[in-house]
């Protein structure tokens, strides 16, 4: 994982800072590492394999490191090699756009902190210094901000069977039946892209932003940094994240580092109180589940979305959650529909700290932004209830927030959200 390409990075740093037969060696092994780990560790879309967008920037960090190192000791690693690197960053950079809120921080999938890796900003300002071409879109500061995108397109369909396979097409967007593609419009401001490889996705319309979990919960055999998300998401209006995952404060494995990975500790659907992948310790995860039937779609008034996951199959009801999102002007809808026996099921819904919220009966509440700006919810199917939650933009860091959870009538549930 990120360990061994760090410590590839390492070797290959040593190998052009010193001379010597064993620094040759030290060189050619830390190459050898890289030519092997990059195809694997870089996704086709450009995101780092596992599925983190913290962990991708700090990855996209140590790949401009390499090219800077190239440039310093020019002859010492081969052309073409140094060529596929920067490639491969332009590819990462642009995953980074698309992962990225307005407000110019990544969202919070998997293990995803503030103030680890290098900003955005620091890591768009570092390409540029190496030359590496800047992918097409908007950048950092400005991302997410422009009007309604693409959203006058004709209307344009993806889906995908299975684990994601199924060959596909979207909007100039081609995926294989591994999720293998590349994204051909990556401008955070476009109506809809989709990272196949990845299983994220981004919809902007008018003034709304968001992000999408249809993913794997990372890879099967290194599942350190993942969290039991599947179907998770995140909400900007303008620059404020309005409904957030609640992100990480720790390592360890203490209860509280389980907690923060659970289903609960996300905008998920929890189902007889547990969790869709089963989090254990600090970075370890057992039975788990993965997306099916991704279905996307895209029309002059409106971007979809839906999808499957398998989580809750390993429960005796074996229940399958479908979740489908509907982005239009003023509104996201929200739909939840179990399959399968259960005793209970809730929705979980957390707000950033600076957003307030009141909740006037079980299916109607009130939410401020600090700018004034007003978001009706109504909910059908369910009965909601506050509790107090809290956002953790970085390590040792927490913020008093709080969180609607909605507890499910029957097998669906319809959240609305008008602004």
């Amino acid at each position: 994982g990120n360990h061994l390409f760090a410590n590839a990075k390492a070797l290959v740093f040593a190998g052009c800072y010193f001379e010597g037969s064993e620094v040759t060696r030290w060189l050619g092994t830390g190459l050898r590492i890289l030519a092997r780990e990059l195809p694997e560790q870089v996704l086709p879309d450009g995101g780092q394999f596992e599925l983190s967008p913290m962990y991708h920037a700090l990855a996209f960090e140590d790949l401009l490191d390499l090219v800077n190192l190239a440039d310093a000791f020019p002859g010492r690693i081969d052309t073409a090699v140094v060529d596929s690197w920067r490639q491969t960053a332009i590819r990462m950079w642009r995953w980074l756009r698309v992962m990225t809120h307005p407000d110019g921080e990544l969202a919070f999938f998997n293990d995803t902190a503030i103030g680890v890796a290098p900003s955005n900003g620091e890591l768009e300002a570092y390409a540029l210094r190496l030359g590496i071409e800047a992918p097409e879109g908007e950048p950092f500061e400005r991302s997410g901000t422009s009007g309604q995108g693409d959203g006058g397109a004709s209307l344009d369909t993806l889906r995908t069977g299975g684990q994601g396979g199924g060959e596909a097409t979207f909007g100039g967007l081609r995926t294989g039946g591994d999720g293998a593609g590349s994204v051909e419009d990556a401008d955070p401001g476009a109506g809809l892209i989709h990272l196949p490889g990845s299983g994220y996705l981004r919809l902007s319309h008018g003034p709304a932003t968001l992000f999408l979990d249809c993913a794997r919960i990372g890879p099967d055999y290194l599942p350190g940094h993942a969290h039991a998300d599947q179907l998770s998401f995140e909400l900007s209006i303008g620059a404020r994240r309005v409904l957030v995952n609640t992100g990480i404060d720790r390592y360890g494995t203490d209860a509280e580092r389980v907690r923060q990975r659970g289903t609960a500790a996300h905008n998920c659907v929890v189902v007889d109180g547990q969790d869709s992948a089963e989090v254990w310790s600090g970075f370890r995860v057992a039975r788990r589940g993965y997306p099916l039937d991704l279905v996307a779609t895209k029309s002059e008034a409106s971007l979809e979305v839906a999808c499957s996951h398998t989580g809750y199959r390993r429960l005796p009801g074996r229940v399958v959650h479908r979740r489908r999102w509907r982005l239009e002007a003023g509104q996201l809808l929200i739909e939840d529909r179990l399959s399968g026996r259960f005793g209970q099921a809730e929705a979980w819904f957390h707000l950033h700290p600076d957003i307030v919220v009141k909740l006037d009966d079980p299916r109607k509440a009130r939410i401020s932004l600090p700018d004034g700006r007003l978001i009706g919810l109504s909910i059908e199917g369910g009965s909601a209830r506050l509790q107090p939650s809290q956002w953790r933009p970085g390590f040792g860091r927490s913020l008093d927030t709080q969180v609607v959870v909605v507890a499910l009538n029957d097998t669906g549930l319809t959240t609305i959200w008008r602004w």
